[in-house]
C-alpha cells in the first residue's frame, strides 16, 4: 500500500472484450477493516486480506455474469449477483440464498439496520419484493408487496423501509406492519 499521498493501484482490471465494455457492468466491491471483497465486471469475485495488497480468486457455488452489491457485516459477506445471492461467514465456503420454501433468491441490493439485514428484489423475480433475515433461524422471510420496478437502493431509518427504483421513484414503507 502506499503510505505517500498519492493513490495505489491494486492492479485489477476490467478484462472483458471491448464490445463488452458498453455494458454497464461496473466493479463490485465491499470493504471491512483490511479486508476487501471485489466482485469485477466478468463475474470474477477476487478477496484480499491486507487492504488490496494482494488478491485470490474466490470461488463461488454459481457461474455469475455480474455483481450488484457486496455487504461485510460482522458476522457475514452477502454478495447479489444477476445469478443469485451468496453469503459466507468465512470467506471460504458460499451458501445460496433461499427464501423460506427454499427456492433460490435473486437479491438486488442489501441493507443493514443495526444487526437486521434486509434486501429487495425486483418485480422481474417471481418472489419480487423486500426480505428480512430472521436471526432466530437464519431464513429469509419476504415482509412487503411486491416493488414496482428494478431496485436500485435500499435503507431503512427510523422504521421505514424505503426503495430506489430505476423508474419508478422511491418507494417508502413502514416496518410497523411487519414486526420481527
Amino acid at each position: 500500500m502506499n503510505n505517500g499521498t498519492g493513490w495505489s493501484d491494486t492492479k485489477i482490471e476490467d478484462t472483458r472484450d471491448i464490445a463488452d465494455l458498453t455494458s454497464p457492468n461496473s466493479f463490485k466491491f465491499g470493504v471491512s477493516g483490511d479486508t476487501v471483497y471485489v466482485g469485477k465486471p466478468d463475474g470474477i469475485l477476487l478477496h484480499s486480506v491486507d487492504r488490496g495488497s494482494n488478491w485470490k480468486t474466490v470461488p463461488l457455488p454459481i457461474s455469475v455474469d455480474s455483481f450488484k452489491q457486496i455487504l461485510i457485516t460482522d458476522e457475514a459477506v452477502y454478495i447479489a449477483t444477476d445469478k443469485g445471492a451468496l453469503h459466507s461467514n468465512d470467506g471460504t465456503k458460499w451458501n445460496i440464498i433461499n427464501d423460506f420454501d427454499g427456492q433460490q433468491l435473486i437479491f438486488d441490493r442489501f441493507a443493514l439496520d443495526d444487526t437486521t439485514l434486509y434486501a429487495v428484489c425486483t418485480s422481474k423475480n417471481v418472489q419480487g419484493g423486500v426480505y428480512r433475515l430472521t436471526s432466530a433461524d437464519s431464513t429469509w422471510e419476504r415482509i412487503t408487496p411486491e416493488i414496482l420496478d428494478d431496485a436500485t437502493s435500499i435503507t431503512v431509518s427510523n422504521g421505514i423501509l424505503y426503495v430506489g427504483t430505476e423508474n419508478s421513484g422511491l418507494q417508502v414503507i413502514g416496518l410497523e406492519d411487519f414486526p420481527q
